[in-house]
């Protein structure tokens, strides 16, 4: 029952805020847009008429924000009707159809703040609003700033070679010092006195008699410290625009507090001693898993440093980061293109095409992009010296979701298996059956979701995997009641599992591709039912 009630807890926390943020998000809207027709001194009045021999165009100006956006609008009007809209020379076409509510994409740069709406026939405007339309995903492309520092900290290898384990450990928190001043001094003393906090609160909890409470203390400090760059993050995102900057804060400062969380449950059951100072900040700093994973605990870490010193594996280091900057430079030049352009046509959740392949496209980056990264950091730690765990093992390719998610980021699905699966099963052991098979996948699925953003949408995104768990382990009984099967049949079988976890990984998607639960739910509905809902 706590299980549950801590369950509701978050969601309706995550609800809560996401409706919050949505509210404000209007507020800031109607104050940074502009609606005024051309040649007018007022502002536009509702309804207007744009296009015909008047040639009036609806001018729509945004507030300067210092980095690209996309804006939301919604057009309300007398279908069918096209939009025309234009600015410094880039001209976008949106067929609205018989629809009286259209949504229109507008991208919005540095120099481009200023769009006209313009169409061929009289039309007459009903009402215009904006929202800004935030594409996770597509927001947190930008990873070649990130793929440059790993290929600079390589050449760090000979003095690594070289070096005993106290500098080598000395030279790893220099490197990972300076990649996060050159993002960003104040992100690194934000970081440091962290670090340093917890690192007292972990002696504390060694030292004391009764280490329950400092224990505590330790994990929830950890947990609040996440939730509030997690509430933070729109400030975060203008306090570090940059992309590498993007990707530390709100990704790579959740393994930080993975590492931290890890380390206090080992050191309050007495499995090992708080590292000294050095070693400490090494562990935590360590460049190769700094920007995303994969996650490493205390003893892998210190096992790793004594693996890796022969010329083949060294060797084995650079093939596998020349492979992950190869998956990075197809991911980025293959697909990201399909992903940003059916957001960009204007249609993305209108039509019944451009919700699949946005969908399928995302599934298929997001797998390249992150096992790009993580090839690379699993290379430059051996390059260097170090083991590191493998991350990704052919996910799509597997035949269920369970298997999938053994397969997907197994670093953190290990961990989330051993602090967060473990401890919700023996919670519920004594309750109804349901409660047993159902809880403790829910909450699993639930600290992922968390972890990446407390938002509604990944509330969402949590339950949804989820339920393919549990659909797939009721599948898989079934069919394993059947006894042999022919060889043909259980090539189908496979061939089925393998587009079903495709389906159902894009389908999920849904919920990652927009902070809007309205647009997910859309797009949801649209792709789960192959087109027939909208």
């Amino acid at each position: 029952m706590r299980l549950l009630l801590l369950i509701l807890a978050i969601c309706i926390a995550a609800f809560g805020y996401s409706a919050a943020k949505d509210r404000a998000a209007v507020r800031f809207d109607a104050k940074i847009i502009n609606l005024s027709t051309l040649g007018a001194d007022h502002p536009a009045q509702f309804p207007t008429v744009i296009g015909g021999t008047a040639r009036r165009a609806l001018t729509l100006s945004f507030a300067e924000s210092g980095e690209a956006q996309i804006m939301r609008l919604r057009i309300v009007a007398d279908g069918p009707y096209e939009i025309w809209q234009a600015g410094n020379l880039q001209i976008d076409r949106a067929h609205c159809g018989a629809a009286a509510e259209c949504r229109v994409d507008v991208h919005l740069t540095r120099d481009r703040r200023q769009v006209h709406l313009i169409a061929a026939s009289p039309i007459t405007l009903r009402a215009v609003s904006a929202e800004l339309f935030r594409a996770q995903r597509v927001a947190q492309t930008g990873g070649i700033p990130v793929t440059t520092a790993l290929c600079l900290l390589a050449l760090l290898a000979p003095a690594m070679w070289r070096a005993s384990s106290g500098m080598r450990n000395r030279i790893v928190c220099a490197a990972a010092l300076l990649w996060m001043a050159a993002i960003d001094w104040r992100f690194m003393a934000a970081m440091l006195a962290l670090l340093g906090l917890f690192f007292v609160l972990l002696r504390i909890t060694e030292a004391r008699p009764d280490r329950r409470m400092a224990f505590i203390t330790v994990v929830l400090g950890a947990i609040g410290v996440l939730l509030f760059v997690k509430v933070a993050e729109p400030l975060a995102a203008g306090f570090l625009a940059d992309p590498a900057g993007m990707l530390l804060l709100p990704i790579g400062f959740s393994y930080f507090i993975i590492r931290i969380i890890d380390l206090a449950f080992k050191v309050y059951a007495r499995q090992i001693a708080v590292p000294g100072p050095l070693e400490y900040f090494a562990y935590m700093l360590f460049p190769p898993a700094l920007a995303a994973g994969p996650i490493m605990a205390i003893s892998e870490y210190r096992d790793g440093a004594r693996a890796f010193t022969t010329l083949e594996s060294r060797t084995e280091g650079l093939m596998r980061i020349t492979i992950g900057i190869a998956k990075k430079l197809a991911a980025d030049a293959f697909v990201l293109p399909l992903v940003t352009a059916g957001m960009a046509d204007g249609f993305f959740g209108q039509d019944n095409h451009s919700v699949p392949v946005v969908l399928l496209a995302t599934t298929l980056y997001v797998y390249l992009d992150f096992s790009a990264y993580s090839d690379m950091a699993i290379g430059l730690g051996r390059w260097w010296g170090w083991r590191m765990p493998e991350n990704f093992n052919w996910p799509l390719l597997r035949t269920n979701m369970r298997e999938f998610w053994r397969h997907w980021h197994m670093s953190l699905t290990k961990w989330v298996t051993r602090h967060v699966f473990i401890q919700a099963s023996m919670e519920v052991r004594r309750s109804a059956r349901w409660m047993q098979a159902t809880l403790p996948v829910f909450a699993t699925m639930l600290t992922i979701g968390i972890w990446h953003g407390l938002e509604a949408v990944w509330v969402l995104w949590a339950a949804h995997h989820a339920a393919g768990m549990l659909a797939g382990d009721a599948v898989l009984r079934l069919w394993q009641k059947r006894g042999e099967t022919s060889q043909p049949l259980a090539w189908a079988a496979t061939a089925f599992g393998i587009a079903f976890v495709w389906y159902w990984v894009s389908l999920g998607h849904s919920f990652t591709t927009t902070s809007s639960v309205r647009e997910a739910i859309d797009n949801y509905l649209c792709f789960a039912s192959l087109g027939l809902l909208r």
